[in-house]
């Protein structure tokens, strides 16, 4: 039986124990829309979040110096969480979805409760391509008007962040291609 105090809330034991596990929304629809749409605004957001998305690259390469650990994922935060505000306003669903889990993750980084380092690190780059190929399929979507699916770059990325979230990711990362720092 669970022990609470006087005002009604857990005692310091119970605060011990394991959280609730992390209930996850699904992700819903994928697709994107441009016939009709403000396509100066559209175009104007690609280019602000190809910006965010050099920026928090070179941060993620930042973080192997070591300088300024704090800084450095807040200013990673702020660039995903800024795409996500965006493409939300703009109904880029796929965009808005895949920055939402990658700020979720940085967020635990923030707090303290996690760390970017071997696996979560090859995901959050993983995202940041994974955003580059939505914006250049809007830029298309954009020219053409057709309906832009990102369920193929989204669904798989946004699985893995929400196991590296939980900590029942089960990627064995001798898998992982092309990681950084077997690269550099």
């Amino acid at each position: 039986a669970s022990k609470t105090t006087s005002s009604g809330t857990p005692s310091d034991s119970d605060k011990s124990k394991s959280p609730a596990p992390v209930v996850h929304k699904p992700i819903g629809d994928l697709t994107m829309q441009f016939q009709g749409a403000d396509a100066s605004l559209i175009a104007e957001f690609i280019n602000e979040a190809r910006d965010h998305c050099l920026i928090a690259e070179q941060k993620m390469m930042d973080l192997e110096t070591g300088a300024d650990y704090d800084g450095t994922i807040n200013a990673i935060f702020r660039s995903f969480h800024t795409i996500k505000g965006a493409a939300g306003f703009l109904e880029l669903r796929p965009i808005s979805a895949l920055s939402h889990e990658s700020e979720t993750l940085l967020d635990l980084v923030r707090k303290g409760t996690m760390t970017i380092e071997g696996r979560s690190a090859d995901v959050i780059f993983a995202s940041i391509d994974g955003l580059r190929k939505l914006l250049t399929a809007s830029e298309e979507g954009l020219k053409t008007g057709e309906i832009v699916d990102g369920t193929s770059v989204v669904t798989k990325l946004v699985e893995e962040l929400r196991g590296i979230i939980s900590g029942t990711d089960k990627a064995d990362e001798s898998t992982v291609v092309g990681r950084v720092g077997d690269i550099l």
